[in-house]
């Protein structure tokens, strides 16, 4: 099994808030569970910067760095598991 981490280089980031919004997982915990919160969000905007709260949801679908204009998101395969 593959496992992801999210990276947010906060020097970029400008808080946009559309990484949070274009997340597919984000997307689906707000659709189940009515709001997004640092308890159940893959990452979140908070005073200005974007914030990654539960990385360990994260597929790896790369949505959120396609969509972040400053190019301050990255991924990397964090363990493989067989």
């Amino acid at each position: 099994m593959v496992s992801y981490e999210l990276h947010i280089n906060l020097d970029k980031c400008e808080g946009c808030n559309i990484c949070d919004v274009a997340c597919p997982i984000n997307a689906e915990v707000a659709k189940k569970q009515g709001k997004l919160t640092p308890k159940n969000a893959v990452l979140l905007v908070r005073n200005g910067k974007a914030i990654v709260y539960n990385g360990d949801k994260c597929n790896g679908c790369g949505v959120c760095i396609d969509a972040c204009p400053q190019d301050a998101i990255s991924i990397t395969i964090k363990r493989l598991t067989k």
